[in-house]
């Protein structure tokens, strides 16, 4: 018996094959003008020689021959049924181009291949004299071996734990799908196919408005004549249409306006394939990867380029309004798709924003008397969107009001309510009061906050013989001052700065540290410091209201005798200069 994923397949198959029937006489109307086969296949080339380049530069050679390789595959094929000479011009110039670097690339490869082999050729050989040991104390025949000590790079490198490994496979699988976190290697991934990809989970479950609309899934080279990724960042161009998210179209509309005004790569960044600058791009194969940071972690989802319309070819989901441009359309589906579905129940926008960003979501009351939000000259206003594009407010400090909007308003807020009065594109001002009527709380977004640390230091060393003194508790009372001793010494600028001190060491063994002033600049006092609970393998202490002059650092184990490396790190708001003094 068939399984249910195998019917489902099958059924959207004969979907698709009924609507070609049903409608091939537009289609092959469409197809006068829309590109020809061989225009089709030239973008497809250029996409390959992109990836070509793209890993050609990062040093892969044998994946950037194959890019090459296919590219002219592509070039071939393109050019065998092209009746447009200069098409055929620039076929031929991308495949001779493409040629002379795979066999640039072929010497290279060849070139490392001798060098790897010579590199382990064995050592030319000794005669026994050589191998004398001259050491004071040659080891004794008879010695019990001792375990290595523990390097401080390979104490420094904490991995996951079992624990954690076990949290992140569950948190992966999301909706009954398996969503893995976004990996470096994730970069190489394969984004050009011969045949449009099609993404093996089927499509989206629509939405009852959708399901009632629908014509077709058609690819984006169906709808449109040019189409393109993205053409200019603007959340203006955003429109939500039958699907009700709107807390993530407001996301998007948020992180786009911010990418705009800041020139920060927030929304663009998360999109593949991308090109030399890191900007998306539009891939005829019709494979994209979208990540996202989901449960704890940034999340790579793939879809294929399949979109629903209408019977005038009308996109039924959220799409930007300059013409072709997808990066609306399919971002909303690489989320929706994570969700479940188009059939989307909604969210609110902090949690979307998180998805899109990795923002921090927190939520504040509101309160007409709130002090943190005083206002300007007696004006407390907020520019709001509406995510469908039209239907704006009406009271107070609308396009329609003729008492509140004096020319100083308008002339400060760029604003002019008789040319809004011409276009409806659901953008309006609000004033606070009327705001905290309506609603009791913001949700919001914190960006990532600056460190104030300024200048950062790392020293690595080992508590070894002598120097494993202990924390000077009990035993160790008369050996610790045997242990590690650096020095720090603060810039003069200020007596108001801020230390960060963190110590990792073996994990088996409860470390920490004292901070004690040797000399102030200014004879300004500072008390001595200590961590508060010696911990296992790590310790961080915070310290604000430093003096300028110079400080001693004392890393130390709980217990004397307890010997391994460790790695001192300091971070300061001024500059500093730190050494080993014992």
């Amino acid at each position: 018996m068939a399984s249910p994923a195998f019917r489902k397949s099958a059924l959207e198959y004969v979907e698709r094959a009924e609507f070609l029937k049903r409608d091939l006489p537009r289609l092959l109307e469409l197809a006068k003008t829309t590109k020809s086969p061989s225009r089709i296949l030239l973008e497809k080339a250029e996409f390959a020689v992109l990836k070509a380049q793209l890993l050609d530069e990062a040093g892969h050679c044998s994946l950037a021959i194959d890019w090459y390789s296919e590219a002219i595959q592509v070039c071939i094929q393109a050019g065998e049924n092209c009746a447009e000479g200069d098409l055929r011009l620039k076929l031929r110039k991308i495949a001779n181009s493409a040629l002379e670097r795979v066999e640039h690339l072929k010497k290279v490869e060849e070139q490392k291949r001798v060098e790897a082999l010579t590199e382990n050729l064995p050592d030319v050989p000794v005669d026994e004299l050589s191998r004398l040991n001259l050491a004071a104390d040659p080891p004794s025949e008879y010695s019990t071996p001792s375990p290595s000590p523990i390097t401080p790079r390979k104490a420094a490198a904490v991995g996951l734990t079992q624990e954690e490994l076990a949290v992140l496979a569950t948190t992966s699988y999301i909706n009954g799908r398996k969503y893995v976190p976004f990996l470096s290697v994730d970069l190489k991934e394969k984004f050009n196919y011969s045949i449009p990809f099609t993404d093996k989970d089927g499509k989206l479950t629509l939405t009852e408005k959708q399901k009632k609309r629908i014509k077709a899934w058609l690819r984006p080279h169906e709808i449109f004549e040019e189409p393109k990724l993205i053409g200019t960042i603007d959340s203006g161009t955003i429109k939500q249409t039958v699907i009700s998210d709107c807390s993530f179209v407001a996301s998007l509309s948020i992180t786009a306006r911010y990418e705009k005004r800041f020139g920060k790569q927030v929304i663009t960044s998360i999109i593949y394939p991308q090109n030399k600058a890191g900007q998306p791009v539009y891939n005829p194969s019709g494979k994209y990867m979208v990540k996202f940071h989901i449960n704890g972690v940034w999340r790579k989802v793939i879809i294929d380029d399949y979109l629903p319309t209408d019977e005038n070819m009308c996109l039924l989901c959220s799409h930007s309004q300059s013409k072709g441009e997808l990066w609306v359309s399919l971002l909303e589906k690489a989320y929706l798709k994570v969700m479940g579905g188009y059939d989307f129940p909604g969210s609110n926008s902090n949690i979307d924003l998180h998805a899109l960003t990795g923002w921090i979501p927190d939520r504040i009351s509101i309160k007409d008397r709130d002090p943190s939000f005083d206002g300007n000259k007696g004006k407390r206003l907020l520019m709001v969107k509406n995510p469908w594009t039209h239907l704006r407010w009406k009271g107070r400090f609308s396009e329609n009001d003729l008492i509140n909007w004096t020319p100083s308003l308008c002339k400060a807020l760029d604003y002019d309510p008789n040319q809004a009065k011409t276009k409806d594109d659901g953008v309006f001002w609000i004033d606070f009061e009327s705001v905290c009527h309506f609603f009791d709380v913001f949700y919001f977004n914190l960006t990532s906050i600056k460190s104030p640390y300024k200048v950062k230091k790392v020293e690595s060393g080992k508590w070894e013989g002598r120097t494993a003194g202990g924390c000077g508790n009990g035993a160790s009372r008369e050996t610790w001052k045997n242990n590690p001793l650096y020095e720090i010494s603060l810039e003069e600028s200020s007596d108001e700065n801020l230390i960060l001190i963190d110590l990792k060491g073996p994990r088996q063994y409860s470390v920490g540290f004292d901070l004690q002033q040797v000399s102030s600049a200014r004879n300004k006092p500072f008390e001595k410091n200590r961590t508060d609970v010696f911990r296992p393998g790590y310790t961080v202490l915070a310290v604000e209201k430093v003096p300028a002059g110079v400080y001693s650092i004392r890393p130390m184990t709980f217990q004397a005798g307890q010997e391994g490396p460790f790695i001192l790190k300091v971070e300061a708001s001024c500059g500093f200069s730190m050494k080993r003094v014992q």
